[in-house]
C-alpha cells in the first residue's frame, strides 16, 4: 500500500466520522469556524463520541506500527537483507508521523468540540437565567 493509498484510508476514517463527503462542513462551526450550525447537546456528544472513537482507532494504529518497527531485524546481514529491512523501517516510521499527525489533529478537533460544547452550555445557561429574572420581573 502506497502512502497515498494510506492517506485517503485516513481521509475516509475521517469520513466516517462525519457521514458526510465534508469534511468538518457544519461542525467546524461549532468549533469556532464560523458560520450558524447549532449542536442539541445529545448531538455534540455524539459527533465528540464519533471523533474519540476515531482517535482511539489512531492510538490502536500506533501500538501496531511500534510493535513493527519494535521487530523488525534483517533475516541475514547481507547487503540486500539490509536495505530491505531499512527500507521498511523508513516506511514504518513516515506512517508513524503520519499517524502521530492525524492523532494531533483529531486530539485538537476533540478539544475544539468540547469547548464548543461548553460555550453552548454556558449560553444557555445564562439564557435561562435572564429568562427566569424576566419572568420574576413581572411577577412582582
Amino acid at each position: 500500500m502506497g502512502s497515498q493509498d494510506a492517506w485517503l484510508g485516513t481521509a475516509d476514517k475521517v469520513r466516517q466520522v462525519y457521514g458526510g463527503t465534508a469534511l468538518g462542513a457544519g461542525v467546524a462551526a461549532a468549533a469556532g469556524g464560523g458560520g450558524g450550525y447549532e449542536f442539541k447537546p445529545e448531538e455534540i456528544d455524539g459527533v465528540i463520541a464519533r471523533w474519540e472513537s476515531l482517535r482511539d482507532e489512531f492510538l490502536a494504529d500506533q501500538q501496531a506500527i511500534d510493535a513493527m518497527l519494535g521487530v523488525m531485524q534483517p533475516p541475514a546481514e547481507d547487503q540486500a537483507s539490509t536495505g530491505f529491512t531499512r527500507s521498511v523501517s523508513d516506511g514504518l516510521s513516515s506512517l508513524y508521523d503520519s499517524n502521530m499527525s492525524m492523532l494531533d489533529y483529531v486530539n485538537d478537533y476533540i478539544a475544539k468540540l468540547k469547548d464548543a460544547k461548553g460555550a453552548t452550555e454556558n449560553a444557555d445557561a445564562s439564557n435561562a437565567e435572564s429568562a427566569g429574572s424576566f419572568m420574576k420581573a413581572f411577577e412582582a
